[in-house]
This record gives structure tokens, C-alpha cells and sequence, in this order.
């Protein structure tokens, strides 16, 4: 053969060659022009699960098949604080039988709900209706708000009545807000069952705006609480059922009007 080592040898003389066995024979590695090695390739098969060009493009479309997906439920994502929602995520749930539905709503976007729901709401309403008094009844059982309207003046004929809705007092606290004040620097007040003061409820108390009261910060005029703790019961044949009177005296000046936002029981 043309490239057996001992034909090479005579060519070039003495040197190493690089030779291979074809089986029968030695043979010289071949090299170009340039003195580069020279392989053939004689099989090109590929072993099972190779990345084939084939498997490549499946694993493009499948990705685009996820991509798309992704950009679908973005798009359903709302962000805006104004526009046109034009696609959205639906809510969903089950009827009595167990069946998936998606909740239902009119032409304003209000969400609807069945008759018999709403027959179910009603029925309750009318059994106890929401009317004030219901509203109230557990507020008055821990806090009663009474308003007084009543000028605070040089004498003690200043009595407010005050409604209680009982005949029995079970009270820890009283708020008192004054209002209007002209030269009044303090007063004295207590309650009593009686217009005349004669059966008096609490102690007398006599309170300085500079130092027993605070600026209201809802309003003008000056706030402030007495903490009492009273149990008693209107004694009978005294005063008007239901009611308990204030009793008040300003110093210093007048004050257009005194009352109580709230006092607990």
C-alpha cells in the first residue's frame, strides 16, 4: 500500500511514524496538506435518547405551548384601577348536588343571588327585624348615650331630668362635656331622684376645668369622667319613673348647656 511505513521510510528517511492496524497490516495515519490529522467518520449512529434535531423541535413547540399558557393566565391578572376587564379568572361554587358552577352576576357586575337564599335572609328578618330597638338593646345593656341640653348657672336651680329607662341605676362611670363657657372657671353637680334634691343618688362633686377637666378634643368646652359605683333603686312614690335628675352650680360664670355623651353600667 502507498502508506505502509517502509514506502514512507524511503521517502523521507529515518523517522518516527504514527501507524495503525487495519487487521492484516500497518498502516500510516494519514494527515493533509497542512500536516492536519485526517479521520473519517465511518458511522455516524447515535446512541438511544440522543439529542436528535428531531427531539429539539418537540421540545420548542412544547415550550411555546407553555409560554402561551403563562401569558394567559397574566393577561386574566387585573391591575388596573380603571378600564375594561376583558378576560378573568372565574369563581366558582358548588350547588347541592356537588356540581362546579361559576357565580352568577347582572349587566352591572352585581353579584345575583337565588330566591331561595333570600327567601331564607327575609325569613329571618322578619322573625327579628333589625329595626332600632333591636340595634340598641345591646348597647343600652353596657353603655347608655343621653344628651342633655341644660345652662350651667350661678344657682342650683339648674336640674336636667335625665330618662334611665328603669327605676334601678347600676353605674360605674359618667362622661360630662360642657359647652359654651362664659367665666365659668368650675361646678359643682350630683344626681338625686327627686327634682328637689332630696333623695340624692351620688355625692356631691365639685370639679375646677383648669384641673379636673380636659380640653374636648371633638369639640370646644371641656371633658371629663366620674368614676362612680352605684347600685341603688328608685324608692317608691319619689320623683318620675324612669328618670333620675342632674343637679348643677356653676362658679365664676355660665355655660350654655352641660351633657353626658355616654355612662356605663
Amino acid at each position: 500500500m502507498a502508506n505502509k511505513p517502509s514506502t514512507i521510510l524511503k521517502l523521507i528517511g529515518k523517522a518516527f511514524v504514527a501507524c495503525g492496524w487495519d487487521g492484516s497490516d500497518w498502516q500510516a495515519v494519514n494527515v493533509d496538506s497542512a500536516g492536519d490529522l485526517q479521520v473519517d467518520v465511518k458511522s455516524t449512529a447515535l446512541p438511544a435518547g440522543a439529542a436528535t434535531e428531531a427531539k429539539q423541535d418537540d421540545q420548542i413547540v412544547e415550550e411555546t405551548a407553555i409560554k402561551v399558557a403563562v401569558e394567559l393566565i397574566d393577561d386574566a391578572v387585573y391591575t388596573g384601577g380603571a378600564g375594561t376587564i376583558a378576560k378573568g379568572l372565574a369563581v366558582m361554587a358548588a350547588d347541592a348536588g356537588g356540581t362546579p358552577l361559576a357565580l352568577k352576576v347582572d349587566g352591572t357586575r352585581q353579584l345575583q343571588v337565588t330566591e331561595a337564599s333570600a327567601a331564607s335572609i327575609l325569613a329571618k328578618l322578619i322573625a327579628a327585624p333589625s329595626t332600632a330597638a333591636n340595634q340598641e338593646a345591646p348597647i343600652t345593656a353596657s353603655a347608655k348615650s343621653i344628651r342633655l341640653v341644660g345652662p350651667v348657672t350661678t344657682s342650683w336651680a339648674t336640674v336636667v331630668p335625665i330618662d334611665i329607662e328603669s327605676d334601678a341605676i347600676d353605674l360605674s362611670a359618667i362622661a360630662w362635656t360642657i359647652y359654651g363657657i362664659s367665666g365659668l372657671t368650675a361646678f359643682d353637680w350630683y344626681l338625686s331622684w327627686d327634682t328637689a334634691g332630696g333623695e340624692p343618688i351620688t355625692d356631691r362633686v365639685s370639679w375646677t376645668l383648669a384641673t379636673d377637666m380636659m380640653p374636648n378634643r371633638a369639640g370646644p368646652g371641656y371633658v371629663a369622667t366620674a368614676k362612680v359605683d352605684i347600685i341603688t333603686k328608685r324608692p317608691a312614690g319619689t320623683g318620675t319613673a324612669n328618670t333620675c335628675y342632674l343637679h348643677i352650680i356653676g362658679t365664676g360664670g355660665t355655660a350654655t348647656y352641660i351633657a353626658t355623651p355616654s355612662w356605663r353600667v
